[in-house]
């Protein structure tokens, strides 16, 4: 698969890159998984590389040495309704791990993964937009909270506010 196919078939989370040392090279290579493709792609770690997966290059250098699939943040795939063991080990396989990644897909990709996949996919772009409503409506309710305390506040009265004692000049001092 040539640079051209693959910026064709790079969409919104198509993508999945793995950072690791190469034993036999002795090198660090960088492997680039497209969703749904059996296919994948190794890529000798350069800037370019680097800057093209930052946040996978950042818990390559966290992780040194450990698996990267260990600390995957997100919703767990399995907390996708109508997701069972079996069909989270092929999005597993195919490299979605998270709930997350499921929904960002085409519908196309999800299709691509068997029967009965695009309803789960379906399932897991309500379920995230379901945690995102939630997550804004909390946002607002604290903020309302803030605005409440705020309103709550003595306010004064009309006018400039009295000057305390300790704040007064004496300007007949300064006259010229």
């Amino acid at each position: 698969m040539d640079q051209q196919a693959l910026r064709e078939l790079e969409g919104p989370g198509r993508l999945r890159a793995t950072f690791f040392f190469d034993e036999d090279l002795g090198y660090e290579v960088c492997q680039v998984k497209i969703v749904g493709d059996p296919s994948d792609i190794i890529y000798k770690v350069k800037p370019d590389v680097i800057n093209r997966f930052p946040k996978e290059w950042e818990l390559y250098q966290k992780q040194a040495g450990k698996r990267t699939d260990e600390v995957i943040e997100g919703t767990p795939i399995r907390e996708v309704p109508g997701v069972d063991r079996d069909a989270a080990v092929v999005l597993r396989y195919n490299m979605v791990r998270t709930a997350e990644e499921f929904a960002s897909l085409d519908e196309q990709t999800a299709r691509g993964f068997g029967a009965g996949y695009i309803e789960m996919w379906k399932a897991a772009k309500l379920l995230v937009e379901s945690k995102t409503r939630k997550a804004e409506t909390d946002r607002i309710a604290e903020l309302e909270a803030k605005l409440a305390a705020l309103e709550d506040k003595p306010k004064r009265g009309p006018g400039r506010p009295r000057k305390e004692e300790s704040e007064t000049l004496d300007i007949s001092d300064n006259v010229a």
